[in-house]
């Protein structure tokens, strides 16, 4: 429903409140890490032919490599695997009555990201930032019965095909905040973007114009693989 994701957006802003207030209280020197191992695991919600909004949620996870080298601009690598479902059972049969519909999909996603993360507010210990990715995404529709979709071509329009591979522009606000000895935690939300109309098979016997997206609220844990000189730690 809706209301989850305004629930949601209260939480990342009550998070982004917290981590600020506690970057503001830590004055004490410590070992800013430069480079980070990034597990997250995420809560994602389709909308698309089979979801008129973003309210049937599923579990992703993530690991990456994140850079924080920089004052103001910073990139990180990452890998997402996850499952995604919709399901819309009172989709219209099309006018061709040859056709049949699919009311429902699953599929598995796995995905391979390169973001840039844009600094809003940067301290040692805490960050508020904007990121925009560039990545490829597979997947595979299948049925209730776990038929793949792509092979039921009577569920699409005449000489319909698509690719089940796709580019995805994820797009994100988000926070982290470091303890002393490195560690962080961090909170994410956004839209993934993905080019295509095809994640749950549906595109032009669909009553939705435009390609499907993904709402995704994520929580990270970040372990230091390396850190600042001592020598250049900047003082506040």
């Amino acid at each position: 429903m809706l209301s989850i994701k305004y629930i949601l957006l209260v939480v990342g802003l009550s998070v982004l409140t917290t981590f600020k207030t506690f970057g503001q209280k830590n004055k004490m020197y410590f070992r800013e890490p430069k480079v980070l191992l990034d597990f997250g695991l995420s809560a994602n919600a389709y909308k698309g032919d089979l979801n008129e909004t973003y309210s049937k949620w599923n579990g992703f996870v993530h690991l990456g490599l994140k850079l924080n080298r920089k004052k103001r601009l910073n990139s990180q690598f990452e890998i997402s695997f996850g499952k995604l479902k919709g399901q819309n059972l009172f989709l219209t049969r099309p006018e061709d009555n040859t056709k049949t519909v699919n009311k429902f999909f699953a599929t598995d996603v796995f995905s391979v990201n390169y973001n840039l993360f844009i600094n809003l507010i940067k301290k040692e210990n805490f960050a508020v930032y904007l990121s925009q990715g560039v990545g490829f995404m597979k997947f595979l529709p299948k049925d209730e019965s776990g038929n793949e979709l792509t092979q039921e071509i009577d569920t699409r329009a005449t000489d319909e095909d698509y690719n089940t591979n796709a580019f995805q522009l994820p797009t994100n606000l988000g926070a982290l905040y470091f303890f002393k000895p490195g560690f962080g935690i961090g909170y994410q939300m956004g839209l993934v973007n993905p080019l295509t109309d095809y994640l749950d098979n549906i595109s032009q016997l669909g009553e939705k114009s435009g390609n499907d997206n993904i709402f995704r609220v994520k929580f990270s844990f970040y372990a230091p693989l390396s850190f600042e000189d001592k020598n250049k730690r900047r003082r506040r």
